[in-house]
């Protein structure tokens, strides 16, 4: 495989990863909620900002493959990502007291605030991804937190180290894209890195949807005793998502190289900025 077609795998790899976890979101929604999921409201607004968390990912990734000159539009979508995670942690720490409109009314007013920073720079200016990087940086491992506060545990530190590498990663294909000449450079040079998102997307996303919809009895309050029959339940959660992660993963790499031999025999050569 020619280096120019290893970016283009890994891109599309991403994009992948990105797609099927909303479509693992809505099955478990729809067919694995656990008892007294329901009897919280709060569980299905956490739910829907994760869903759109991925969306936005998604749409991300697709709008830089077919459409790769977008930059402001692509930085919108993942902008929209890192709210969604902050949304989905803040609601997750607060449990039965988080208040709908004051959660709204947060989240609008941070999209506002990076929309509006997008939109001041250039591409070209330094400062144009500060904002973004900042709270992507920010946000991965304060999902990862509010799992620890709740279930605490071994199985949320292994979550929150994991998200911590992730953000790692994410901010240094970031800082090499925006100070490169082009898009192509910075991803030549962090092909790689581009590799690594994709397998953090599946693990990280993996055990977060595996500790959300684990059946943990009491869904109160984060500071709620967590039973020996929760802690079993957590760990049974992780076991699966760990053997579900691996038929995941290869089966993203499988749609992705159809899809790469689709686009470069089919579709002419565009390449992906990752988040």
């Amino acid at each position: 495989m020619q280096f120019a077609q290893q970016i283009e795998f890994v891109s599309v790899l991403n994009l992948v990863v990105s797609f099927s976890a909303v479509v693992a979101g809505l099955v478990l929604y729809r067919w694995y909620r656990p008892p007294g999921f329901d009897d919280h409201p709060y569980m299905k607004w956490a739910f829907w900002f994760l869903l759109a968390r991925w969306s936005a990912l998604t749409a991300a990734y697709l709008t830089l493959i077919v459409s790769p000159d977008s930059d402001k539009r692509m930085l919108g979508f993942v902008d929209l990502a890192s709210v969604c995670d902050m949304a989905f942690a803040w609601i997750l720490v607060q449990g039965d007291e988080f208040s709908r409109k004051r959660t709204l009314y947060a989240f609008v007013g941070f999209c506002v605030f990076l929309a509006g920073w997008n939109l001041a720079f250039s591409p070209h200016n330094t400062n144009w991804g500060a904002a973004s990087n900042a709270f992507s940086a920010f946000t991965t491992p304060l999902v990862a937190f509010a799992f620890l506060l709740r279930l605490r545990g071994t199985a949320s530190f292994v979550l929150f180290l994991m998200a911590l590498w992730y953000s790692v990663a994410q901010l240094h294909v970031s800082a090499t894209l925006l100070t490169s000449q082009s898009v192509f450079a910075g991803l030549e040079a962090t092909v790689d890195y581009l590799l690594g998102l994709a397998l953090g997307k599946i693990l990280v996303g993996g055990m977060v949807y595996g500790l959300f919809f684990a059946p943990v009895q009491d869904y109160a309050f984060a500071t709620t005793e967590f039973t020996e029959s929760a802690r079993a339940a957590v760990k049974s959660a992780v076991k699966t998502t760990l053997k579900v992660g691996t038929l995941h993963l290869l089966f993203a790499i499988l749609a992705a190289i159809l899809i790469t031999w689709f686009l470069t025999s089919f579709w002419p050569a565009v390449h992906a900025t990752p988040r």
